[in-house]
């Protein structure tokens, strides 16, 4: 009596995202198809890095009209020098919110952050980074990704939830 082989009982099978009716990502491998599980920022984030050598302030990402930007990772560095300050915020032009304020006072600053948090802003608020001081060399990179204005809270919604 011989055994069947496995293929013969495989069924194809996908997974299907129930509101949208699409089929969710897999990928062939040499175990077969495998599901992937793939955070947004891995898939479609972005990054943007300035590096200033005095005072000046840089916009580092600005999402769409309408739209907002979420913080995925940020690098930051600055030599110790007296007076020294380093800021990444998010501000509207009228709004600011600092994420990070750096002291280089005493200290050169050297920091990377993943945050595990959603760390999104609100409607038209740009990511910038600014250092306080002539003389100050500082750098800072970012990683962010765009939420579309569905998922996106106007400034006083969004400050009411903090």
């Amino acid at each position: 009596m011989s055994v069947p082989s496995l293929d013969t009982f495989m069924l194809k099978t996908v997974s299907i995202d129930q509101s949208s009716g699409k089929q969710l990502a897999h990928d062939e491998t040499p175990w077969g198809p495998m599901m992937m599980v793939v955070p947004p920022a891995k898939m479609y984030g972005m990054f943007q890095s300035a590096t200033h050598t005095g005072a000046a302030t840089t916009i580092l990402a600005r999402p769409p009209i309408g739209c907002s930007l979420i913080l995925c990772d940020l690098v930051l560095s600055s030599e110790k020098i007296a007076g020294g300050i380093a800021t990444v915020r998010f501000y509207d032009g009228a709004t600011a919110e600092n994420i990070i304020v750096a002291n280089a006072v005493d200290f050169s600053v050297n920091l990377a952050w993943s945050p595990s948090a959603r760390i999104q802003g609100w409607e038209d608020a740009y990511i910038d980074f600014t250092t306080s001081i002539a003389n100050q060399d500082a750098s800072c990179t970012i990683s962010y990704i765009y939420i579309s204005n569905e998922h996106t809270l106007c400034y006083s919604a969004w400050d009411a939830l903090r």
